[in-house]
């Protein structure tokens, strides 16, 4: 972790991908900056994770050496 966001931040999250997001120390503007949207568009990726697109989840995906398939698993979690 790195020590950008507290504990309580993260459990305050709206959703699994947002808690990933801040477990891996990545703001809103740099995840708006990596999928090349505005902000606005950005944190609305993050609160309704069921907007992103395929492209979108590949970009991060890649960025954090993970598999799509990973990706999917965390927006997944909470549609159940």
């Amino acid at each position: 972790m790195t020590g950008k966001y507290k504990f309580s931040q993260i459990r305050e999250a709206h959703n699994e991908f947002e808690a990933f997001l801040r477990i891996k120390g990545m703001s809103t503007r740099q995840f708006s900056f990596l999928l090349d949207v505005s902000e606005v568009t950005a944190r609305k990726y993050i609160i309704d994770t069921t907007l992103m697109r395929y492209s979108h989840m590949n970009i991060v995906a890649i960025h954090f050496s993970m598999s799509v398939k990973d990706i999917i698993d965390i927006i997944e979690y909470d549609l159940k």
